[in-house]
């Protein structure tokens, strides 16, 4: 049980022991799921930067670029914010 707590929580044993000892409360994370979202969040920046280089080109950007970029973040930021109050 303590090896699992260990991996869960990202810490060696002397430190996860202090933890446990001084009761101080610990936060989980969910690795899966941040990693998901750091690889959203490199996508998403992808795109912006593809929306600029058009832009900084003098060229026509297409409105529905700019709508598939906009609901990424949106989608992200959803994301964030469940994760977020789960961890409160």
């Amino acid at each position: 049980m303590l090896k699992e707590r260990m991996v869960t929580e990202d810490m060696n044993c002397s430190k996860l022991l202090r933890h446990l000892i001084t009761d101080v409360s610990l936060k989980t994370y969910d690795t899966e799921t941040l990693k998901a979202m750091l690889s959203q969040m490199s996508k998403i920046g992808s795109n912006i930067n593809q929306i600029a280089r058009v832009a900084n080109s003098a060229k026509d950007i297409d409105d529905a670029q700019i709508a598939q970029a906009c609901l990424q973040v949106n989608q992200l930021w959803r994301t964030v914010k469940e994760m977020t109050a789960v961890w409160r």
